[in-house]
């Protein structure tokens, strides 16, 4: 990720690193990245041929909870939304040095936690329009190890600057949702297009570069079918879905992550048990995009 910035360490120095800072962008795309509703929990790899750089292995978990409040207008009701995530991600980076290949190993890791408010606004025909306001706060950690020759070459150059560091921050979005909600009771369709303006900040760093404030923007657009089986489990039936989605991230330089943009498909069986409690959805897919590809698969809550 953010060692990509950085390909020729030995000839630019720590002036490559403070030219532009990567770290608030690097922060706004792995939160984002974590709580996004259009995606699944991942798996992403992400690609890189140059020589000497690994492949970065990602991988997100997110438990989000939504729902609109009847309280009592004509106009709409009101959004609520929550969602707590995670992220773990390793990287690595080999360069040449007199003391022979220079390598440093580096584990991320993303807590992150996300409240939003909206009003939902009917459109007609089943359309739906939600402006809305969103607030993260998030803890960023990297842990990294070096080889002998890294010791000397990279250390001195990297530590507590894009290597074994953490920082706290957070994030503001303003947020417009337009959706078409899917009947999950009969052969239906569901489509969920959403624009986020965001506004992040990173503090209580390790190293003042760290602290810094920076702007960004992302979209994402999910269209879904889905129906009921003629197959039941404990007296409910069981139901049916596919999807595909695109997720964009702008503003944000496409080697913070090593990637700009997402493309999922798949599909899933769920099945609610109690009509008071979120049911139960084992689904799968394939993600897709430029320089990287993922897969998801497990048991999650279907609201």
């Amino acid at each position: 990720m953010v060692l990509a910035l950085a390909p020729s360490l030995r000839a630019q120095g720590s002036a490559q690193l403070t030219r532009g800072n990567p770290v608030p962008d690097l922060f706004a795309a792995l939160v984002n990245l974590t709580l996004s509703e259009e995606l699944s929990t991942t798996n992403l790899q992400v690609h890189d041929d140059r020589p000497g750089v690994d492949d970065t292995r990602v991988r997100t978990l997110r438990a989000p909870w939504s729902r609109d409040f009847d309280v009592g207008s004509r106009h709409g009701e009101l959004h609520v939304g929550a969602a707590i995530g995670a992220l773990l991600a390793s990287e690595g980076l080999v360069v040449p040095s007199a003391f022979g290949p220079a390598r440093i190993d580096q584990d991320w890791t993303v807590l992150c936690a996300q409240l939003e408010l909206g009003w939902t606004r009917p459109l007609g025909a089943g359309w739906n329009v939600r402006p809305g306001i969103a607030l993260a706060i998030a803890y960023l950690e990297n842990d990294a190890e070096y080889n002998a020759a890294g010791e000397a070459v990279l250390a001195p150059l990297l530590d507590g600057v894009l290597a074994n560091w953490d920082a706290w921050g957070s994030l503001g979005a303003l947020t417009l949702t337009v959706e078409h909600p899917r009947d999950p009771e009969r052969f239906s369709y569901g489509v969920v297009a959403r624009y986020a303006a965001v506004s992040s900040d990173v503090f209580a760093a390790t190293d003042e570069f760290q602290e810094q404030s920076d702007t960004s923007r992302f979209a994402a657009v999910r269209a879904e079918l889905g129906g009921l089986t003629p197959l039941t489990a404990w007296g409910a039936p069981i139901r049916w879905d596919a999807f595909t989605s695109w997720t964009g991230l702008f503003a944000i330089d496409e080697q913070t992550l090593g990637f700009d943009h997402l493309i999922e498909f798949g599909g899933g069986l769920s099945l609610r048990p109690m009509p008071k409690l979120p049911g139960l959805r084992f689904g799968a897919s394939i993600l897709d995009g430029a320089d990287v590809t993922g897969w998801s698969a497990g048991l999650s809550f279907a609201f």
